[in-house]
């Protein structure tokens, strides 16, 4: 999911919403890693998702499963504001989720 965000990130800086959309390299790689992003966030555990609620974990998986099965009748407006406006914050929640997981004691050995 990281790695994703990153990309999408770095797909989109500096464009504006009429170069986005007229830019079919960038529009493929957005969606793809918004595809990437849902298919892990169904594989997070509830238990996870549990501490970081202000992760719209549901919705990227919906939103994964849109682009899966309705490619070509994506709403290019949508696939821009969530990757604009949305991803930022949700990446800057995932850096703190990803930190408090690493700052866990791990399990005792069996």
């Amino acid at each position: 999911m990281q790695l994703a965000m990153e990309r999408i990130g770095r797909y989109c800086a500096g464009l504006t919403f009429e170069e986005f959309s007229a830019n079919e390299l960038v529009i493929d790689g957005v969606v793809r890693n918004l595809g990437i992003i849902g298919e892990a966030a169904k594989k997070v555990p509830p238990a996870v998702q549990a501490t970081c609620p202000e992760l719209p974990w549901s919705q990227m998986y919906r939103l994964r499963n849109r682009i899966s099965h309705e490619y070509f009748g994506l709403d290019l407006a949508t696939i821009w504001r969530v990757a604009t406006a949305h991803l930022p914050a949700n990446y800057t929640d995932l850096l703190r989720l990803l930190a408090a997981e690493r700052d866990q004691p791990a399990p005792p050995a069996n």
